[in-house]
């Protein structure tokens, strides 16, 4: 519930007793009770032929460690060890895919395995259910480098790295592999992935030419966990993000306010959205 009364509703959907990957939803009323708005994370409406899948179980959980096993002694970023042996599959679960706007039945089946390293691998994959079409594939398990950071309002902070050939990258694999890089000054391009010695960022001064005010760490977090348990769904991204924190801010302080003039500079500093 907001500060002001109103309510937030989060909701996961099932089609025909199935999950839905991308069909979660959050619904937004007023202190009356009266329907506001609606966040979806994605719009298409769920309409499948049939609840049959073409491709049994055991047929997915082939094909799934095959796909995996056929990334043996390589890796799929960078900053991972090669995969160095499958051990196997779990059982498929049947769910219905919505992520991409094109609904359809699919198989989930985690494929384990060990990396060069010895770091367990614990890989999700989604394939359709029909013909054995890879939708979906993310790591589960990554081992990550603690550095600490100096902000220009907030001191010293711990930040999430990684340690790649003895080199620390500004990159965070434990949350979807998100990182910094230096376009120098440019609008567009892939930028210079952020790299240093010692794990040590910033001197505390700002340095991208943008010059946004702080409204302290206790307003940003409130209005950071309002915009994530209220407005964001399962495929938000950054100008998603931003929508999310604007409307955060606006429900907290006000259109109007400080705090949300401040929220919107600072995503227009990043590049996102007009100041």
């Amino acid at each position: 519930m907001g500060p002001d009364g109103t309510r937030h509703l989060r909701f996961d959907r099932t089609y025909g007793g199935l999950p839905v990957i991308g069909g979660d939803l959050v619904v937004h009323q007023g202190a009356d009770g009266t329907l506001r708005s609606v966040d979806r994370a994605v719009g298409a409406k769920l309409a499948l032929p049939s609840l049959t899948p073409a491709l049994s179980a055991d047929q997915a959980a082939a094909q799934a460690t095959g796909t995996v096993r056929a990334s043996l002694g390589s890796a799929e970023d960078r900053d991972e060890q090669p995969l160095r042996e499958v051990s196997g599959a779990g059982r498929p679960t049947l769910v219905v895919w919505a992520v991409d706007g094109t609904p359809r039945l699919a198989y989930q089946t985690a494929v384990e395995g060990v990396r060069a390293d010895g770091t367990p691998s614990r890989q999700q994959l989604v394939t359709d259910a029909a013909t054995g079409q890879l939708l979906s594939s993310h790591e589960e398990i990554h081992t990550v480098s603690a550095g600490t950071g100096t902000g220009v309002y907030v001191g010293r902070v711990p930040l999430t790295t990684n340690l790649s050939s003895g080199t620390y990258q500004l990159k965070d694999t434990t949350r979807g592999g998100q990182y910094t890089t230096d376009l120098k000054h440019r609008t567009s391009g892939n930028g210079t992935l952020y790299t240093d010695a010692d794990n040590l960022w910033g001197d505390g001064t700002v340095s991208n030419g943008s010059t946004v005010t702080g409204i302290g760490r206790d307003k940003a977090a409130q209005v950071w966990y309002h915009a994530l348990t209220e407005y964001m769904t399962s495929t938000t991204d950054y100008a998603g993000a931003r929508t999310a924190t604007l409307n955060a801010a606006a429900a907290l302080y006000g259109s109007t306010s400080t705090e949300y003039t401040t929220v919107r500079a600072a995503w227009a500093a990043v590049n996102v959205g007009t100041p």
